[in-house]
């Protein structure tokens, strides 16, 4: 059993038109990169992007003071990805996902292999 759950949605505060719909697309993909992520990390059992309508580009929130849950909250332009092809997106959303992890692991130092591998 995967001992991560992964989480990636738009923030309540964006103005996308069909947020319910974008939200379950995105944790579609979501499931699927968990389902591949075979690794453990102590004290963190939940990693959430939350994707927003901001000029700050990235905030990292410490896991350890947040009840073992990361939360990342990330800019992200709906406008330009609801103009792209659905695997289109389905790229977007991954790569979004990942690279916001990857930047939590270089922020708290932690082993990134695990999630390139996933």
């Amino acid at each position: 059993m995967n001992t991560i759950i992964f989480d990636i949605g738009a923030n309540q505060n964006t103005n996308l038109i069909d947020i319910k719909k974008f939200n379950e697309f995105s944790n579609t993909i979501a499931s699927s990169y968990q389902y591949f992520f075979n690794g453990k990390i102590n004290d963190l059992i939940k990693i959430s992007v939350d994707l927003y309508q901001h000029e700050i580009p990235i905030k990292i929130c410490d896991y350890k003071q947040a009840k073992s849950i990361a939360v990342i909250f990330r800019t992200f332009n709906f406008e330009e990805f609801s103009g792209k092809r659905k695997n289109e997106k389905r790229r977007v959303i991954l790569d979004t996902l990942q690279d916001s992890i990857l930047q939590m692991c270089n922020k708290f130092n932690l082993d990134k292999t695990p999630f390139i591998n996933a």
